[in-house]
């Protein structure tokens, strides 16, 4: 009899957003044992029945609606998946803690307790196993979340270096710095749109931005040498990627992003605050991680510019940095973990 694996994602997987990207991974991987379904808002809107009640948008009524949908496909036997607080209201097997919301609140100054945190208390707490992208993570669900550690693993995030890596005959004409991620303040916007308007006052260098929605595009809309792509898929975005000779990733607050490790993947150093993937790997003194200098647009632009000299000319070096990430982060010691801890919840 196949066993069927339900895993709640709002947005579905593989899009550019981080969670989503992990999410891709862990269907792909699971699919090689398993049936796997991803319970998004295509599920819903796909079916007969709960379609009806797909009556808003608003984050709480999707909270409810895909607890009730995910109980009922629980019912049918198999094993359920969670990620964040997606669904808060319903058993878990597992539960994904891919940072957490309280942190994140912390870092922007705001009210911890406020928006989303209590369902995602509610929801990890609601889990029989987690796995935390990093151990900042674990950190948090103990001490603030009330999650006993005994049920926690940290498994670090994974890049699939089949889907990311160098390409050789990428060539710009200028200097091009990369920024992968939502426009919103956590992730460091105004940072961001700061180095934007500098850079526009310049000839010689470039910004590329991809991004998931358009929301706060238009702040970049008019600025000179910046660029701008939306929504680009998973097979577009190495591309992107090798269009660039530095990430800058001013992000104030992370699990284990998915852009540092897909940049670095690419041959691409990363520049960007201790947090996250950035703060585990340059820990780890780990090859092409860089930590953000603080200062004026001007200081951050001339760290992105020597950190781009070491990699944009030699393209050795780019591959000697897809080969670390390749040994250290790629998607078959993953693989394997995920794997054995999905096995046990069938035991």
């Amino acid at each position: 009899m196949e066993r069927t694996i339900y895993i709640v994602s709002w947005n579905g997987c593989d899009r550019i957003g981080g969670m989503e990207r992990v999410v891709g991974i862990w269907k792909r991987v699971l699919e090689k044992e398993y049936k796997v379904v991803i319970l998004d808002r295509e599920y819903i809107r796909q079916s007969h029945f709960w379609r009806r009640l797909y009556v808003s948008d608003h984050p709480v009524w999707l909270m409810i609606l895909f607890s009730l949908c995910a109980a009922r496909c629980r019912r049918k036997g198999g094993i359920l998946i969670g990620n964040g607080f997606n669904a808060p209201f319903v058993r878990k097997d597992i539960s994904v803690a891919h940072g957490s919301m309280y942190a994140i609140k912390k870092a922007l100054g705001q009210p911890v307790w406020s928006g989303s945190t209590p369902f995602e208390k509610i929801a990890l707490r609601n889990s029989k196993k987690i796995i935390a992208v990093s151990r900042e993570a674990a950190e948090v669900l103990v001490k603030h979340y009330g999650v006993r550690s005994d049920i926690i693993t940290v498994i670090n995030n994974c890049v699939d270096t089949n889907i990311f890596f160098p390409i050789k005959d990428s060539i710009h004409e200028k200097k091009t710095i990369l920024y992968s991620g939502r426009l919103e303040p956590g992730k460091g916007m105004e940072k961001l749109l700061e180095l934007a308007k500098y850079i526009a006052q310049r000839d010689d260098i470039k910004l590329c931005i991809a991004t998931t929605q358009w929301i706060n595009t238009d702040l970049f809309d008019k600025l000179k040498n910046v660029e701008v792509h939306c929504e680009l898929k998973l097979e577009q975005m190495n591309k992107f990627y090798n269009k660039g000779d530095v990430l800058f990733f001013p992000s104030k607050c992370e699990g284990f992003e998915m852009a540092t490790l897909e940049s670095l993947a690419a041959g691409v150093p990363v520049v960007g605050n201790r947090v996250g993937a950035i703060r585990e790997l340059s820990d780890r003194k780990f090859e092409g991680v860089y930590l953000l200098n603080c200062g004026t647009e001007e200081t951050i632009l001339k760290q992105l510019m020597e950190v781009s000299d070491i990699y944009s000319d030699d393209f050795d070096k780019r591959i000697e940095l897809h080969s670390r990430v390749k040994k250290e982060l790629d998607i078959e010691e993953y693989a394997a973990r995920i794997l054995q801890e999905v096995r046990g919840c069938f035991r």
